[in-house]
């Protein structure tokens, strides 16, 4: 345990940081969230818009695609329960 502390990510005051420390978790409120500088809106089921700098694009996470990774998979091998 003492090894994670010292590895272990801290603030100016060495202190160790905690994991929400590096989010800024902005919520939706009727499907919309927004930090003042670009706007999340939620069209649909895995659908959405976002906008601001005067610019604005959607999102749509449901398409069926197969994204290969771009190194070889190693072959998985199953062993019986009892082996």
């Amino acid at each position: 345990m003492n090894a994670a502390r010292h590895l272990a990510l801290k603030g100016a005051d060495g202190q160790v940081r905690s994991i929400e420390s590096f989010f800024n978790i902005i919520p939706f409120i009727v499907g919309t969230a927004s930090d003042g500088r670009f706007t999340l809106r939620r069209l649909g089921t895995d659908r959405y818009e976002i906008a601001g700098n005067e610019a604005m694009t959607s999102v749509d996470l449901c398409e069926d695609l197969v994204i290969n990774p771009p190194y070889a998979l190693q072959k998985l091998i199953l062993f019986p329960v009892n082996w």
